[in-house]
């Protein structure tokens, strides 16, 4: 076996670990999603909506607390312009968030945009 060689047995290695790591991190914060969205589909449906919304603005739309929002709005009769409204106002902690963030981001290279856009609460919190 060649030097190279185990230089990228050595690197999987560590991505490996590093991958089972995140995984374990992440198996409470997946599991905290199941109940919130099991209460959207119901909150949803009780406001008088098919189900198969519940699972296309599950599918569509990157911001749970955007989707808790939508309900309220779509059962006041909200129009598009308060929805614009409320949801960049609602989604803005998120510049916060990011802004917190960006000393811890220096380093990450190619993958600052993904970390940035995937930051939620839950995983902020961690």
């Amino acid at each position: 076996m060649t030097e190279k060689e185990v230089k990228r047995r050595k690197e999987r290695k560590g991505n490996t670990d590093l991958f089972v790591s995140a995984l374990k991190t992440t198996i409470p914060v997946f599991l905290g999603y199941i109940p919130l969205g099991m209460a959207f589909g119901f909150l949803l449906d009780g406001a008088g909506y098919h189900w198969i919304y519940a699972f296309l603005m599950s599918l569509l739309i990157y911001a749970g607390a955007g989707q808790f929002l939508a309900v309220a709005l779509l059962a006041a009769g909200a129009g598009l312009t308060e929805f614009v409204i409320a949801t960049l106002l609602l989604n803005l902690r998120h510049s916060f968030y990011g802004l917190s963030l960006l000393e811890k981001f220096s380093g990450v290279g190619k993958v600052k945009p993904y970390l940035i856009f995937a930051l939620t609460d839950e995983t902020y919190a961690f």
